[in-house]
């Protein structure tokens, strides 16, 4: 939090989202100016008035409010995310071979995919498994782990090579089950369909802007960290 001198308070919390943060604000604002609540996980300041407004959690960015009638100076604008059905099954056909292999594999035996740390690290250039976000991710690294598992995943839909397949697949069912080597045909195409939404998140979802001031909840905006 930072104050201006023409009463102007700064709002900026990037990353640090949690009950002790959300606990000091809240008491250093004394209730006078707002509160900032959580709904279904996204932080909200609420002023006087009722209105919520969207804390982002971006590195630099903040919220400007007026410490005397509580008005939010630069409101987020945020935005419903629907997936486009079409444009979606398009990407899948991309990679078609692959999700067949995989749960076909899967439906013939959960385990028959075996991780190996050696053939993931000449995939990726680590043997660290992560292709979506969570709070202590880097965005850039991840969307490098995606660009290069699809790359060669695309290798794979021109070769055909089961080799390099297997230990693709080992790898899907590795970032998708941390702790264990099994899975479902249903949870391979599922958590593959997230791979590809997050990689393709530009051409397979439309945006629909939503009431400023209402906290609302969209379950694909993971796909946009």
């Amino acid at each position: 939090m930072e104050w201006y001198p023409d009463g102007k308070l700064a709002i900026r919390l990037g990353r640090w989202h949690g009950t002790i943060v959300q606990s000091v604000v809240n008491y250093t604002l004394c209730n006078k100016i707002g509160t900032i609540q959580s709904f279904n996980g996204k932080w909200y300041f609420h002023n006087k008035d009722g209105n919520a407004y969207y804390l982002p959690r971006h590195r630099g960015q903040e919220l400007f409010i007026d410490t005397e009638s509580t008005e939010v100076f630069n409101p987020i604008q945020e935005y419903r995310r629907k997936t486009k059905r079409k444009e979606m099954n398009e990407v899948r056909k991309r990679y078609a071979k692959f999700i067949e292999y995989g749960t076909n594999m899967l439906k013939i035996s959960v385990d028959a995919f075996k991780f190996d740390e050696e053939e993931a690290k000449s995939v990726l250039g680590k043997n660290n498994v992560q292709f979506s976000w969570s709070r202590w991710s880097d965005p850039d690294e991840l969307t490098k782990s995606r660009n290069r598992f699809l790359k060669n995943v695309d290798k794979f839909e021109q070769s055909g090579d089961l080799t390099l397949a297997y230990n693709l697949a080992s790898i899907v069912v590795k970032a998708l089950n941390y702790w264990g080597d099994t899975a479902t045909s249903e949870q391979f195409k599922k958590f593959f369909d997230d791979i590809l939404k997050h990689q393709y998140r530009n051409e397979v979802f439309e945006s629909e802007p939503v009431e400023i001031g209402k906290p609302f909840f969209d379950r694909n905006a993971k796909y946009f960290y």
